[in-house]
């Protein structure tokens, strides 16, 4: 997630997010995948216990890139972003990890889907964070 938490002088946040499964069902069963979405912490616990993809892939690889990809965001809307001063928002971009492990940007949505998956503790921690921040920050 991308958060915008003021506009004067531009205040950019990343906080992570979820991995939803889009792994076949015969794969479920090799993940002993019971939800579709886990955290970061809970995808990598599965990538060690496979022993694939690097004991850090999820931070040191993926946070990283999307990191680096929301700074690419930002900077090719800058100009598009409303200079109110004291304003927010909040974008949630998606990506894909394919089977080789490329990660693939596939857009920014401004109004992040928070029903699909709202009993998530990362919802809840991450609208206390953004709260807490745009808060202070104005």
């Amino acid at each position: 997630y991308m958060l915008i938490a003021r506009t004067t002088p531009y205040f950019v946040f990343y906080h992570k997010g979820y991995m939803r499964s889009s792994i076949y069902d015969k794969d479920r069963d090799r993940f002993a995948l019971e939800d579709e979405a886990l955290t970061f912490e809970q995808f990598q616990h599965l990538l060690d216990k496979e022993g694939i993809a690097g004991a850090h892939f999820m931070h040191n690889v993926f946070s990283v890139y999307s990191q680096q990809v929301m700074r690419a965001v930002f900077h090719a809307s800058y100009d598009k972003l409303v200079d109110s001063g004291k304003s927010y928002q909040l974008f949630e971009l998606n990506f894909l990890i394919d089977d080789s492990f490329t990660m693939w940007y596939l857009g920014a949505n401004s109004i992040p889907g928070f029903s699909i998956h709202s009993e998530l503790k990362i919802y809840n921690d991450m609208r206390e964070d953004m709260i807490s921040l745009v808060l202070e920050l104005n």
